[in-house]
C-alpha cells in the first residue's frame, strides 16, 4: 500500500531524487514499461527491473503497463523480476503492478495467483470535463467491480487518445464520489497533479493518496528536485490533515 506515489522515473538521476527526498512523504515509484502508446517516460522491462534493485526498503516499485492480457502481463512481469534478479542478491519483499488498460477480473486474480508478492493496482479512468447521471454511475459500478479484484484503485484523467499520463485535471467532483462510494477501500487520486494543486485536490477529492508525473517536471522533460519535494511535503501534509478530519467525524 501507498500514500504518495510518483511515476514515470526513466534515469538513474530522477531516482535518486526521489530517494534522497522521501523523508518527505514518497512512498512509491512508477516506472512505466508495456505502453500502448509514444511516452517519453516509457522504459524497458529489464531497465525496470535494474531501478527496482536500487530502491530502499522503504520505497515500493510500481510497474504501470497497458498491456490487458494475463499473457503479455506475465511476460512482462518476468522480464522485469528476472533482470532485478540480475541486478540483485536481495529478494524482492514486494512490487506492485498498475494496470492502465481493462483488463479482467480473472486475469487480476490470475496474477495474484502465479505472483503472490504482486500488489493489484486497477486504473479507473476520468474523461474531461462534466459527465452525465448514466457515465457517472458506470464509473463508480466500474470501480466498484474492480476493487472486488485489485488491492487498489487509482482514478486517473483520460483523454480520446491517452488512458493517464495526461498531465490533466479532471473534475475532482466525480473522484470525490468514486471516493466515498468505496469507502473504506483505498483510492488514489492522479491527472495533473503538482505542487501547486495538490492540497486542493486532497481537500477536494479526500482520497487515500496522490500519484504526479508530469506536474513534476521542468522544462527539459525531467523531474525536478524542488518540485519533487515541495510535492512529497504538501501531499503528506494534506493527506495526514484529512485523516485526523475523519478521525474526528468518526468520534
Amino acid at each position: 500500500m501507498y500514500r504518495i506515489k510518483v511515476c514515470g522515473i526513466k534515469t538513474e538521476q530522477e531516482l535518486d531524487i526521489v530517494c534522497r527526498n522521501r523523508i518527505y512523504g514518497v512512498s512509491a515509484v512508477g516506472f512505466i514499461t508495456g505502453a500502448r502508446y509514444e511516452t517519453p517516460d516509457e522504459i524497458s522491462p529489464e531497465k525496470a527491473g535494474y531501478f527496482l534493485s536500487k530502491l530502499p526498503h522503504d520505497l515500493l516499485g510500481v510497474i504501470v503497463t497497458h498491456l490487458n492480457d494475463f499473457q503479455g502481463i506475465e511476460k512482462l512481469l518476468k522480464n522485469v523480476l528476472g533482470s532485478y534478479k540480475a541486478c540483485s542478491s536481495r529478494s524482492l519483499s514486494a512490487i506492485a503492478l498498475q494496470l492502465q488498460d481493462c483488463v479482467s477480473a480473472g486475469d487480476i486474480k490470475k496474477i495474484k495467483t502465479f505472483y503472490p508478492p504482486v500488489f493489484i493496482v486497477k486504473a479507473v479512468h476520468i474523461p474531461e470535463g462534466d459527465v452525465s447521471d448514466t457515465e457517472l454511475r458506470d464509473i463508480v459500478h466500474l470501480a466498484g467491480e474492480y476493487a472486488e479484484s485489485a488491492d487498489l484503485i487509482l482514478l486517473d484523467s483520460k483523454t480520446e487518445s491517452r488512458i493517464g499520463g495526461t498531465g490533466k485535471v479532471h473534475n475532482w467532483e466525480i473522484s470525490r464520489i468514486v471516493v466515498e462510494s468505496l469507502k473504506p477501500f483505498p483510492v488514489v487520486l492522479a491527472g495533473g497533479l503538482n505542487p501547486e494543486n495538490v492540497e486542493d485536490a486532497v481537500f477536494s477529492v479526500r482520497p487515500f493518496g496522490v500519484d504526479a508525473n508530469s506536474g513534476l517536471k521542468d522544462g527539459s522533460g525531467f523531474k525536478n528536485e524542488k518540485k519533487v519535494r515541495d510535492f512529497f511535503i504538501k501531499a503528506a501534509r494534506a493527506l495526514a490533515e484529512v485523516d485526523r478530519n475523519e478521525e474526528g467525524d468518526s468520534c
